[in-house]
């Protein structure tokens, strides 16, 4: 598990299909699905 579904997980959201290239996630605070990138999935530390 990387970094940002750790984040997603903490607020709430839940992984609704894992494709190819995308994840789509659930988020229960807005009632809306939205795409994440598989290859932009961790948080770069500056």
């Amino acid at each position: 598990m990387n970094d940002i579904q750790k984040i997603l997980i903490l607020a709430g959201c839940s992984l609704k299909k894992n494709g190819l290239k995308h994840q789509i996630w659930y988020s229960p605070a807005n009632s809306k699905e939205f795409p994440i990138s598989k290859d932009e999935q961790t948080i770069k530390e500056k």
